[in-house]
């Protein structure tokens, strides 16, 4: 009986997989939801707004204003960032605050001032 229970356990139990920060932002579209920056709150939900996307099997950027060029994710302990490389235009760093499946939250500094974006993937 007791080895029945035992490989009754053992068959339920879930893999868990852990991805990566690239893993969890490539090969999706994401559209910005929401600009803050110090004074200003702008919110696009639902609307036409700005998005990008990062392809992982080439580590290239794209986006909707027509920038294209390459990305870099580092990660750290204390934060994690995604730098746009394009020929074209200077892109700040992003650090990455939070992400999931379907949203995450970046930010960069530029003027003493935070600003802070908001996407998601949309359905």
């Amino acid at each position: 009986m007791l080895i029945i229970v035992s490989i009754s356990l053992m068959a339920c139990q879930k893999q868990v997989t852990f991805l990566t920060l690239e893993e969890k932002l490539a090969d999706k579209v994401w559209y910005l939801e929401r600009y803050s920056a110090p004074g200003t709150t702008i919110l696009y939900r639902g609307q036409p707004t700005f998005s990008f996307q990062l392809v992982g099997a080439t580590r290239s950027y794209l986006d909707s204003d027509g920038i294209v060029g390459s990305y870099t994710i580092t990660e750290h302990p204390v934060a994690s960032y995604l730098q746009i490389n394009a020929s074209n235009r200077f892109i700040e760093a992003f650090v990455i605050r939070q992400i999931d499946k379907d949203a995450v939250v970046m930010e960069y500094s530029r003027n003493n001032g935070l600003t802070t974006l908001f996407f998601s993937t949309r359905p």
